[in-house]
C-alpha cells in the first residue's frame, strides 16, 4: 500500500503566504550564472515558519534547475557518515569504496558544480548540534567554491564558531524570520475561505502575525469557535492547544502516536498503536493544521509535539510515555513569543492596528 497516495489538491497548505521579501536574496543567488558558494543561517522562534520557508527556497531552486536536498535534523542522524551517505544518495552520486565518505561526496560534487547549482537545506539544525563542528571545520571549507548554497534553519541561528571561523565568515549571511504583517495575516485568513471581514480582523489581531497561532485560529474558526477568541495572542494559543485534546475521537490516538515519532507513515502508526488505521483516518490526520507531509512521512510541528508530550506526562505520570517523552523533548514548551517591547515594536512597524 502506498501510504501517501493522497489527492494533493485536497490537502491544505498550512501556510499560504510566500515570504517574498525574505526570498529575494536566494532568488538573486539562483539567478546568477556561477554564484559563489554561500552559507545562510535562517533563524526564528518555534512556529514562525522556518520549515515552510525552506520549502519555498526549495521550490524556487527547482524552478532554476538546481539540485536540492532537504536534511531534517529530527530524523535521527547519529554521525557524520550517515549524513554524508544521505547526501550522496540524494544527489545520486556513485559509490567509490576506495574513498572515504567525505572524499566520495566532494570528488563528484566538485565535478557537478562546474555546470549545476546545488542547494542543501538543513532544517531543525539545533537537533544536529553534535555535527556542528564537523560541518563547520571539515565539510563547509571543502565544498566547491561556486554553485553551492547551504542553508541552516534553527531557533537560535548558527553558533558563534561559524561567525568567527575564517573559512566560513566571508560566505555567511543571516536572516531572522519575523511574524507576518497585518496585510499578510488578512490575506491568509481570506485565502483559507473566511469572508467575514470582522472575523478576519479579529483573528489577525489576536494572533499578532504568529503563523502557528494563525493556522490554529483558522482551524478553530472552521469548528465554530471564533466567538471564544480573546483579544490577545495568549488567549488564542490557549484555545488552540485545547484543540489538541478536542480533535475528533478517531484521530486522538493517532495524534498522540504521532507525537512520539519524529516522522510516521501509516504502517508505522499501525505498528505503534497495534490497531488498524483506515486510509481516510490517516488522510484526516494529514490535514490537521499542526501536521505536515514530508518525504519521511507525517511530521508534527515541534511546538505542538512538545506540548502534547508534556501534556501526556502530566496525565500519565507513571506510564511508559513518560520515559519516552523525556528522551524526545528537552525542557518545557517555551517557544511562544511574548508581547514585550520588542514584539510589539515589530507589530507597530508592520502596519498592525
Amino acid at each position: 500500500m502506498n501510504t501517501f497516495d493522497i489527492d494533493a489538491s485536497r490537502l491544505r497548505n498550512p501556510l499560504l503566504i510566500t515570504r517574498e521579501e525574505e526570498l529575494h536574496p536566494f532568488i538573486d543567488w539562483l539567478s546568477e550564472a556561477r554564484p559563489g558558494t554561500a552559507i545562510w543561517s535562517v533563524q526564528g522562534i518555534g512556529g514562525i515558519g522556518k520549515t515552510t520557508f525552506l520549502g519555498q527556497i526549495r521550490a524556487c531552486a527547482r524552478q532554476y534547475g538546481a539540485d536540492t536536498v532537504y536534511v531534517d535534523g529530527t530524523t535521527g542522524f547519529t554521525n557524520a557518515s550517515e549524513l554524508l551517505f544521505y547526501l550522496q544518495t540524494q544527489l545520486q552520486f556513485s559509490d567509490a569504496l576506495s574513498m572515504t565518505p567525505l572524499d566520495q561526496l566532494l570528488d563528484q560534487w566538485h565535478e557537478r558544480a562546474q555546470f549545476k547549482k546545488t542547494v542543501i537545506l538543513f532544517d531543525h539544525f539545533e537537533e544536529m548540534s553534535f555535527l556542528d563542528s564537523f560541518l563547520r571545520r571539515e565539510f563547509a571549507p571543502q565544498v566547491p567554491l561556486v554553485n553551492i548554497l547551504l542553508v541552516f534553519a534553527s531557533r537560535q541561528g548558527l553558533s558563534i564558531g561559524w561567525r568567527t571561523d575564517p573559512n566560513c565568515v566571508m560566505r555567511l549571511r543571516s536572516l531572522v524570520l519575523h511574524p507576518f504583517t497585518w496585510e499578510q495575516s488578512m490575506q491568509y485568513t481570506s485565502e483559507f475561505g473566511i469572508r467575514d471581514l470582522q472575523v478576519q480582523q479579529k483573528i489577525s489581531r489576536a494572533t499578532a502575525g504568529y503563523p502557528l497561532a494563525l493556522a490554529f485560529a483558522v482551524q478553530a474558526t472552521e469548528q465554530q469557535d471564533e466567538a471564544r477568541f480573546g483579544g490577545d495572542l495568549e488567549a488564542v494559543l490557549e484555545l488552540s492547544f485545547r484543540m489538541f485534546s478536542e480533535v475528533a475521537p478517531h484521530l486522538s490516538p493517532l495524534v498522540e502516536g504521532l507525537a512520539f515519532l519524529r516522522s510516521a507513515t501509516q504502517e508505522m502508526l499501525v505498528e505503534l498503536l497495534q490497531v488498524d488505521i483506515p486510509r481516510d483516518h490517516f488522510r484526516d490526520l494529514s490535514r490537521l493544521s499542526f501536521v505536515r507531509t514530508t518525504e519521511m512521512g507525517l511530521v508534527m510541528h515541534d511546538v505542538a509535539r512538545t506540548f502534547l508530550l508534556n501534556d501526556l506526562k502530566l496525565r500519565n505520570p507513571h506510564c511508559r510515555a513518560k520515559g519516552q517523552s523525556e528522551q524526545c523533548v528537552g525542557g518545557s514548551c517555551s517557544s511562544f513569543p511574548c508581547r514585550g517591547t520588542t514584539f510589539c515594536s515589530h507589530l507597530s512597524q508592520h502596519g498592525w492596528p
